[in-house]
Parts: structure tokens; sequence; C-alpha cells
């Protein structure tokens, strides 16, 4: 793997590769930060499996945004409380009650910093428009099964979204979520 870069994690060792990849080894998940987090050293991320109402340690020692995703199908992650050390997970089913336990997957960014998202439908190619004033970090996800979803080229105002399939060839048409880092 790649140096290690502010990860935290209860589940493995997580790093941030060269490349600017963030590794989950235990959930054998790699999210891509391409140009990796240059400027933003402080970005915390992390996998944990928890339950409704469980505190998580971001490792900030002031309030940051926390942008949590859970991994079981239907079922709601939100931060519902964060402090200058912890935050603290609501893991709930659509009719409110505690969902099941579960790894959820975190990222913590300072406050101060400027944060867009979006979902959009795209093809491999086309461009998104992310709404801050300098370009920022992206970190895109997809919605198709065993398809990649990556940034192919980010700019002041728009970034470019890549969608390939595990054979590199123009992948499925589909909802992209992203998140901008500035």
């Amino acid at each position: 793997m790649g140096k290690m870069m502010n990860v935290h994690t209860g589940l493995d060792l997580c790093s941030i590769d060269t490349n600017g990849h963030l590794r989950i080894p235990g959930l054998g998940l790699i999210l891509d930060i391409p140009g990796g987090l240059g400027n933003y050293p402080s970005v915390h991320a992390g996998a944990d499996l928890v339950s409704d109402g469980d505190t998580i340690a971001h490792g900030f020692t002031s309030t940051p945004y926390i942008v949590p995703t859970g991994t079981v199908a239907g079922e709601i992650v939100t931060a519902t409380s964060r402090g200058p050390t912890t935050w603290t997970v609501a893991i709930k089913t659509n009719q409110g009650e505690p969902g099941t336990p579960q790894v959820v997957i975190w990222i913590a960014v300072p406050l101060g910093t400027t944060l867009h998202a979006g979902r959009n439908h795209v093809s491999d190619g086309d461009t998104i428009a992310h709404g801050c004033a300098t370009t920022p970090y992206v970190i895109p996800g997809g919605s198709v099964a065993g398809e990649i979803v990556s940034v192919a080229a980010r700019g002041p105002t728009t970034w470019t979204v890549a969608i390939k399939t595990n054979q590199g060839e123009p992948g499925t048409s589909q909802d992209v979520d992203w998140l901008a880092i500035v």
C-alpha cells in the first residue's frame, strides 16, 4: 500500500496510497481520490462496524462535517450528533426503527471547508458542474454494480466522469453521487 494519511477505522488498516486511493482492505473497498488529498491532509475517513446510537472517533480536535454511508440496502445512515472528538451514528429502517448493525463508511472534513454534493444521471465522458469557487477534489460513487466510476478531469467549474467496465470499455449510463471538497 502507499503512505498513511489521517485515516481512521474500526475494521482494518486503511490507507491512502500514492495514487490517491482510499483503501479499506476489510471490505475490499477502494475509493478514488484523484490527485490524492493534496492540500487536504486533514480529511479523515473510516469504516466502522457499528449499531444504531454508537459513537465513532473521527480523529479531529474540533467538530467536523461528517458524510456517512451504510452498507445495508434500504437503511438510512446519518450523523445525529458531532463533537470535537466523536460523532454518533443513527441507523434506521424506513419505519424509523433501529436498523441492522453494519459497516458505516464515513468521511470527516473540518468546518470551514466548502462541500458541494449532487446526483447526476450521466454517461462516460460527461461533465458535471460542481458549483465550487475553484477546482475541488471530487469523490464520485456509481450505481451500477461491477462498473468503475472515477474522475477523468477536474476544472474550476466542472468535472468529467469516467464510467468503465472491468475491461476498460465505456460503462452504463447511471446515477452518480459525488462530493466536491475545496
